[in-house]
């Protein structure tokens, strides 16, 4: 098994089983049964965007669901049919969207939240790049931040909490290389998000529980890009350690 998703099964598989983890792995979630297993990882991680059929997972374990799909793979925030209607790319809902993204962002452009077609993520073909249709949205809300926030205050360190694939923080080393930034998430999204900016080419990296005391020192004195914690890991950040 390649080294790299060995790394990402045994920080999965080695989380201190809080009672947070245990309340976001029931339900609808319950298919997280698949990432218990090591042999899953690369066909997991290298199709965030597609719908994966069950057949196709080589390791099952308790998961006993048959001939069903996993709607966009693991990044399954949204409903199948919200990603049909509301969220399909000929939608009213998409095309005011994008107008809206036009006519209002002043700082980015289509250019800028386009990114090269990886992890068979879904999205609007653009100067031989894709654009998932989340990131016009998202856009919208990172131009509104550089006008009013990035202009006007000496931003160096930021934390965000529910980062979902993990673009803002893309956006916000893209726009200044120099920042830092911390993504605050539950266990399986991490791995998202991981996977994700790894492949853009950050530097990211995961605190292990071991690390935890640590920190502050890291987030301040460490290189990075980019640094995932865990929701618990919070109660351990000093005030004067993140600037946004």
């Amino acid at each position: 098994m390649d080294d790299y998703f060995k790394k990402l099964y045994c920080y999965y598989s080695n989380i201190n089983r809080t009672s947070l983890y245990e309340w976001v792995s029931v339900g609808d979630m319950r298919y997280l049964e698949l990432l218990n297993y090591e042999e899953n990882y690369p066909i997991l991680l290298n199709n965030l965007g597609t719908t994966l059929n069950i057949s196709l997972i080589s390791n099952k374990g308790n998961y006993r669901e048959k001939n069903v799909t996993i709607s966009k793979g693991l990044n399954f925030a949204h409903s199948k049919e919200l990603y049909n209607t509301v969220w399909s790319k000929n939608s009213n809902f998409i095309i005011y969207l994008i107008k809206l993204f036009k006519k209002n962002c002043k700082h980015i452009n289509e250019d800028f939240i386009s990114i090269p077609p990886i992890l068979n993520l879904p999205g609007l073909v653009f100067d031989n790049k894709i654009i998932p249709i989340n990131f016009y949205r998202q856009g919208i809300q990172f131009d509104y931040i550089i006008e009013n926030i990035f202009s006007r205050y000496n931003i160096d360190i930021i934390l965000e909490i529910g980062a979902g694939l993990g673009n803002m923080a893309h956006f916000t080393k893209k726009y200044d290389k120099n920042k830092k930034y911390i993504l605050l998430d539950i266990p399986h999204t991490l791995l998202i998000q991981y996977h994700f900016l790894k492949t853009m080419g950050y530097n990211v990296l995961l605190l292990k529980e071991e690390m935890v005391n640590d920190i502050n020192n890291i987030i301040l004195n460490l290189e990075f890009d980019i640094l995932l914690i865990l929701p618990h890991h919070i109660n351990k950040l000093q005030d004067n350690s993140i600037d946004l």
